[in-house]
């Protein structure tokens, strides 16, 4: 149990400066490139920290993987080059025995990647968005924008903090996905707690136009979601895709992305005890061979093959080619799998 939390805390320390070196690196040409804009809007050394706060959480969820394999690596490498594992093998410990010892801690990492890319990021993002839209001294008209409201499809410019709409096109659609009406208005207002279109045109499927003066919208999003919209790319929780397939929020992507990275996320934990799989050959390796620099070569490329296939296959199940569990799975299957050969391997 002592020589566990020693192995543990060698990992630990080794995760956190990595992942402290990664989001520093990440954070400073993410700052270098934003540092022009944030100076046009008077906002000093004050902006340039605040910015660098709130963008932290964004930078620092997709290092979390990489600081895992670095630390494993590092990790086996420090103790086969100060003679540890050596002496822990001829005391009759085996490297399935230290990989055991680690799984924990690499779960616990990935855990904490979890939380920073499911709570903190997407929080984090909505706080940026609203504080920088606040400080923008020409702010311009909304872009356009198109949703999925339920069964509708809408497209609108959106303006006035979410609270206005315009050029509001709606398409209305049945269980069956055929179009029952075609709503356009020039402008639509959020009152009441809803929306209200003025100079509305309709046309049901008989094709005739009818204009309506003022009509409701009882289907109609929340300002709040409108603004994240409006946004291009918001950084979403799980929470909220959630609601996105269950009808209670808008989204702009077609329900396949949702499901994808709803399984995607709940299979990020396994990450963790993956990568201390994958950096099992350092173990095997030998100081008097030169066995640990290759060790770390084959660990590092394994773990970077792995990131590299789950983004393929994350892309490919957000298009709808492969089944969401299957595309958030898959390259764990794999390179699990890959790692206990590797395990087996160095186990001699």
């Amino acid at each position: 149990m002592t020589l566990g939390r020693y192995l543990s805390r060698l990992f630990a320390a080794r995760f956190v400066t990595v992942l402290v070196g990664l989001a520093a690196v990440l954070q400073l040409v993410d700052l270098m490139d934003r540092s022009d804009e944030i100076v046009e809007r008077g906002l000093g050394a004050a902006g340039m920290a605040r910015y660098a706060l709130l963008r932290l959480p964004l930078v620092t969820a997709p290092a979390v993987p990489i600081a895992i394999l670095a630390a494993a690596v590092l990790t086996f490498a420090a103790l086969a080059w100060r003679g540890e594992i050596a002496a822990m093998r001829a005391a009759g410990v085996a490297v399935g025995r230290l990989v055991s010892w680690l799984l924990p801690a690499a779960l616990a990492a990935a855990l904490l990647g979890l939380v920073v890319a499911d709570r903190l990021a997407p929080a984090a993002d909505d706080a940026f968005a609203g504080w920088w839209a606040a400080t923008d001294p020409t702010p311009e008209a909304g872009g356009r924008v198109w949703f999925r409201a339920g069964l509708d499809i809408v497209g609108a410019r959106v303006t006035a903090r979410g609270h206005r709409l315009e050029d509001v096109e709606l398409y209305r659609r049945d269980a069956a996905g055929r179009l029952v009406l075609v709503v356009r208005a020039p402008a639509a207002v959020w009152r009441d707690g809803g929306w209200w279109l003025a100079e509305a045109e309709t046309r049901g499927g008989g094709g005739g136009a009818t204009t309506v003066a003022v009509l409701r919208w009882p289907q109609g999003v929340p300002p709040a979601n409108l603004l994240q919209l409006a946004r291009g790319e918001p950084v979403l929780s799980s929470a909220t895709m959630r609601r996105i397939l269950d009808g209670a929020w808008a989204g702009d992507r077609p329900p396949a992305v949702y499901r994808q990275r709803l399984a995607r996320a709940r299979a990020r934990p396994v990450m963790g005890p993956v990568m201390i799989l994958l950096a099992t050959p350092v173990a095997r390796g030998l100081r008097r061979n030169g066995g640990v620099p290759a060790g770390m070569a084959v660990g590092l490329a394994a773990g970077l093959s792995y990131l590299l296939l789950d983004g393929i296959l994350a892309a490919l199940g957000e298009a709808g080619l492969l089944p969401p569990l299957l595309a958030a799975w898959l390259a764990h299957a794999v390179f699990a799998s890959l790692g206990g050969a590797m395990l087996l391997h160095a186990e001699g």
